[in-house]
């Protein structure tokens, strides 16, 4: 299958972040095949209460397509932004932390995905937690284990900024 970055490109050449941040979301879910069978999984891990299924399509996804997603904001952000560099700082902070919960505060707050995005917008602020709200039901450990597995890929990728 053949991702079109295109139109990723020329949003970020033209510094328009949010909008390519939406754009990045859905490149994510939909090469990550994020659908209505994901949700099937979802509702077959809450009877069960095994959520390690669910994050299947994350753990999967390819390493091409997310060295390009994250070499794309890398370039036209001049290094501020992309998965890596979020990958990196949740790394640090996740060696520092005592556990998930003060991982995903200081994590979500170091980059300013709490509060409002600005023209001096925090390193690692975009992509954005949009695509990360898109895949879990709320906030909170299914976020974490979101968020972690896929920056587990890319450093199983070997993706650096």
């Amino acid at each position: 299958m053949y991702t079109d970055y295109r139109l990723l490109e020329l949003l970020l050449a033209a510094n328009k972040w949010q909008e390519a941040d939406q754009q990045t979301t859905k490149i994510i879910l939909r090469e990550s095949n994020w659908g209505a069978s994901t949700w099937k999984m979802w509702g077959v891990a809450l009877v069960t209460g095994d959520l390690t299924g669910w994050y299947e399509p994350i753990k999967q996804y390819s390493c091409r397509d997310l060295e390009t997603l994250d070499n794309l904001w890398i370039k036209y952000s001049e290094g501020r932004f992309g998965l890596s560099v979020q990958q990196q700082i949740f790394a640090r902070i996740a060696a520092q932390s005592k556990d998930r919960f003060e991982t995903y505060d200081a994590f979500t707050d170091e980059v300013g995905w709490n509060r409002l995005v600005s023209d001096n917008s925090p390193i690692g602020r975009f992509p954005s937690d949009e695509w990360v709200q898109a895949t879990t039901y709320d906030k909170g450990e299914p976020w974490m284990l979101s968020a972690g597995y896929l920056y587990d890929r890319i450093q199983e990728c070997r993706i650096s900024p």
